[in-house]
């Protein structure tokens, strides 16, 4: 009897696109947030391990990236992997986000934040996109937002845009294609693309349209002549 589930070789391959699986840890005293998350993130190519502390000290291998629950009392978490590991990349975990918490996160060097109820294909989305050099912020909207709240998702999400990236932004709302963009920007239409796709990602929109509009309507970029 055939089983309908990929191999683990074809899992690394198709579901990370890298060639070993990503090596993950989650420093979360929350056992059942952890039990839920562990299986599906391993189902989908990656090697994940519980927390760090926990293990005796050198029988572990460095993981590329920790997750680290941003709610709880344990302060010292994100010290002790900067001391332990200072080579893998941080993302902070929360239930509740808000644009000062990214921003403080951010600022302590994590390079990622992401809120705890997301889909964990987003979890996996996230932790390869820091793995791959990006800065991520992933936060779930409540269903029915009101205007001050939709702002304030707004707010957050574009925290992590760059300098070049509200750049692009600006020419996306003026209109302009890749080809003008790239010559007034003094860059290669590849890069104009690249930076395109990371804002839309960053923003959580999937058109340049709908990243010009979401731009204009939350005060991100303010339109030229009105």
């Amino acid at each position: 009897m055939t089983s309908s589930f990929p191999s683990q070789t074809s899992q690394e391959e198709t579901a990370t696109g890298h060639a070993s699986p990503p090596r993950i840890a989650i420093l979360d005293a929350d056992s059942l947030f952890v039990d839920a998350v562990t299986p599906r993130l391993t189902f989908l190519g990656m090697h994940v391990e519980g927390d760090l502390r926990a293990l005796d000290a050198g029988s572990w291998t460095a993981p590329d990236v920790v997750l680290i629950d941003g709610d709880g009392e344990d302060e010292g978490a994100a010290d002790w992997i900067a001391h332990q590991a200072p080579g893998a990349k941080r993302i902070l975990m929360s239930s509740r986000l808000d644009e000062e918490g990214v921003r403080r996160a951010l600022q302590q060097g994590f390079h990622g934040a992401i809120s705890k109820d997301i889909p964990v294909h987003r979890f996996q989305s996230a932790i390869l996109s820091v793995i791959d050099g990006d800065v991520v912020v992933e936060v779930k909207p409540p269903r029915h937002q009101s205007r001050s709240e939709e702002q304030k998702t707004a707010s957050v999400l574009s925290v992590t845009l760059t300098d070049r990236e509200r750049e692009v932004l600006s020419l996306l709302v003026e209109g302009a294609s890749s080809a003008e963009m790239a010559e007034r920007l003094f860059l290669s239409p590849h890069t104009v693309r690249t930076h395109v796709q990371n804002l839309m990602t960053k923003l959580q929109v999937h058109s340049r349209v709908e990243a010009a509009s979401f731009a204009v309507r939350h005060g991100i970029v303010e339109p030229k002549n009105g």
